[in-house]
């Protein structure tokens, strides 16, 4: 007597002949994006800003990015540098920017060579300095912007916690 998961397991045979036939790849094409979509993004920064002694300080000094991603700031220059974006540290309140709610960062000293990463969870304008060369108009920006309403439902849905077997004998 066959099981019902022998059943369901069981590929059909002209699948098993020929497995890249015409409809297999339109089906693959069809499940690509949604992949993509739901596919954690791969370890690593999304953007990377120089610090340097130079203009411009950060380069470059505005990142565009998407929420859940990645920025890394390596110093390149001889001496420290840091990545502040906190109020209460800023000598001047135009030299920050936060999104409502949203806890402020800060890098500490980034000695040359040392770099610092920050994932961005929330949208919004993010308005940083360093804060030994804040004087200097060591400033920078990163502007998050939100996930397009699909993504956003299919990473929602790829989280979400699957129903246990005895929550599924319980449903109707």
């Amino acid at each position: 007597m066959f099981t019902l998961a022998a059943i369901l397991l069981t590929p059909f045979p002209a699948a098993r002949a020929n497995p890249l036939d015409d409809a297999t790849a339109n089906q693959s094409a069809a499940i690509a994006p949604l992949a993509a979509v739901i596919t954690p993004p791969l370890p690593g920064p999304t953007a990377i800003v120089k610090m340097q002694d130079d203009d411009p300080m950060y380069s470059p000094n505005i990142v565009k990015i998407t929420v859940g991603q990645t920025v890394e700031w390596r110093n390149t220059s001889d001496v420290s540098h840091s990545v502040v974006d906190d109020p209460a540290k800023a000598d001047r309140a135009s030299d920050v920017a936060l999104p409502r709610g949203v806890k402020p960062f800060s890098s500490g000293n980034v000695m040359p060579g040392g770099s610092y990463r920050h994932t961005f969870t929330q949208p919004g304008d993010y308005r940083y300095f360093c804060w030994s060369h804040e004087v200097d108009k060591m400033l920078g920006e990163v502007i998050v912007k939100p996930l397009p309403p699909s993504a956003a439902a299919a990473a929602a849905q790829a989280q979400a916690r699957p129903w246990s077997a005895r929550e599924r004998q319980r449903d109707p």
